[in-house]
């Protein structure tokens, strides 16, 4: 993998259920992993194959987060710049407080060809749960 970028996910919290999912719609191949910042080893990885047409290979759920405030690495195999919207979304309780956080990525891997936002989609959500 050429081109690789990594996102701290600051509101994700020790012992905090993960859900990690990933759709791609590109010809690259990719590889995006949860990284525990403790010790860099990773928590989950995701392989893309590639191909033009739309695939969601893999959803995880996470039960218990190892660590406060992992990081996301998103490797992709070709040599392009790759433009990344990072969209972070609070959830707010009834009572105002924080529940849970949304990371939701839209990554554009070669925008010489066309800058629809569409060639990978990431979406990693943690939220506190009562019995």
């Amino acid at each position: 993998m050429r081109n690789a970028r990594t996102f701290k996910l600051e509101r994700i919290k020790k012992g905090k259920p993960v859900f990690f999912t990933v759709c791609t719609q590109c010809a690259s191949k990719a590889i995006i992993e949860l990284l525990d910042d403790t010790n860099g080893k990773s928590i989950k990885k995701i392989e893309t194959k590639g191909g033009c047409r739309v695939d969601c290979p893999a959803a995880f759920t996470i039960e218990c987060c190892p660590c406060n405030a992992p990081s996301v690495r998103i490797s992709i195999d070709n040599d392009a710049v790759m433009k990344v919207q990072r969209n972070p979304q609070i959830i707010i309780g009834h009572n105002g407080e924080e529940k849970g956080v949304n990371y939701t990525f839209h990554i554009e891997d070669n925008d010489r060809i066309d800058a629809d936002y569409n060639d990978y989609y990431i979406n990693i959500v943690s939220w506190d749960y009562a019995g």
